[in-house]
């Protein structure tokens, strides 16, 4: 049956995402850091980035 994964498949994916996410964050800090691109924009996914980061680590820490 495709589609269904055990709680641990779907934790280590979860985490996997996570850490992509907190990569990518810090990336965008790093521009913001040398004011590279529209400061707006930054801001805006810097936010997107901190949301998103908060609810993966609560499946995370709910799944467990």
């Amino acid at each position: 049956m495709q589609g269904v994964q055990s709680d641990k498949d779907f934790k280590n994916k979860a985490t996997i995402s996570l850490k992509e996410l907190e990569e990518s964050r810090m990336n965008l800090r790093i521009l913001t850091k040398i004011d590279y691109g529209i400061g707006s924009k930054r801001s805006y996914l810097l936010d997107e980035f901190e949301q998103l980061i908060k609810m993966i680590a609560t499946l995370i820490k709910n799944k467990g």
